[in-house]
C-alpha cells in the first residue's frame, strides 16, 4: 500500500468535490502495525500535493519524516485524540462541505433523512465550538466520535472516520449529500 498516495488522492477528491478549496481539511492514515500516521501538511494547496509534502508521525506526534519546511496539519491533536479513543479507525478524513458545515454553523445535526445515511450509522455527532488545532477541539471531537462515525465541529466542518481512508472520505459524501436532501427538503 501508499498510504501517500492514497491522502494525495482523498485530498485532491475532496477539492474536485467541492468539501474543501485550497489549503483546507485535512486527512491522515494511521498504519497501526508501525506505528505511523500519515497526515496532510499543513499550508500546502490540496491540489498540488505531492508524495514529499506528506507527514509521517507515531502515535505519540512525534515526527518521523517530512519535508525541512513542512509541518503537520494543524489539527494533528485531533487526530490523534481520535484515533487513541477508537482502535478500529485507520483513517479521518476533515472537510468543509458546504451543506454539512452549513449545519455545523446552525448548531444543527444532520438527520438521517437518506438510505445512505445509514452506511455512517445514521447518527452525527455535534461539538461546540473550539479553536481550529486547540486541545479543546481535539477532547471535543475525541469525545463525539468515541461511539460514532461522524461528528460537526460547530462553526467549522465535519469529520469522518472509517477502518480506512476510502470508506471515512464515502462517509464525507454521504454526509453531505444528507446534509443537502434535507435543506432542500426544508426549503421546498
Amino acid at each position: 500500500m501508499n498510504y501517500q498516495n492514497d491522502l494525495i488522492e482523498t485530498a485532491k477528491k475532496a477539492y474536485r468535490d467541492g468539501f474543501v478549496r485550497n489549503m483546507t481539511g485535512n486527512y491522515s492514515i494511521f498504519d497501526r502495525k508501525n506505528d505511523i500516521i500519515y497526515i496532510t501538511p499543513t499550508g500546502l494547496n490540496r491540489e498540488s500535493l505531492d508524495i514529499d509534502d506528506i507527514i509521517m508521525i507515531n502515535s505519540n506526534g512525534d515526527i518521523l519524516h517530512s519535508r525541512a519546511d513542512a509541518r503537520p496539519s494543524r489539527e494533528v491533536g485531533m487526530h490523534l485524540a481520535v484515533y487513541r479513543v477508537r482502535e478500529d479507525v485507520n483513517a479521518i478524513v476533515h472537510t468543509h462541505s458546504p451543506f454539512a458545515t452549513a449545519f455545523a454553523v446552525k448548531g444543527r445535526v444532520i438527520e438521517p433523512v437518506t438510505t445512505e445515511a445509514s452506511f455512517y450509522g445514521n447518527e452525527i455527532g455535534l461539538v461546540k465550538p473550539a479553536p481550529p488545532g486547540s486541545v479543546k477541539l481535539a477532547s471535543g471531537a475525541a469525545q463525539a466520535l468515541k461511539d460514532r462515525d461522524v461528528c460537526l465541529l460547530q462553526n467549522h466542518g465535519v469529520i469522518t472516520i472509517g477502518s480506512n481512508i476510502d470508506e471515512a472520505y464515502l462517509k464525507a459524501v454521504y454526509v453531505e449529500e444528507t446534509a443537502k436532501v434535507q435543506f432542500l427538503s426544508e426549503h421546498l
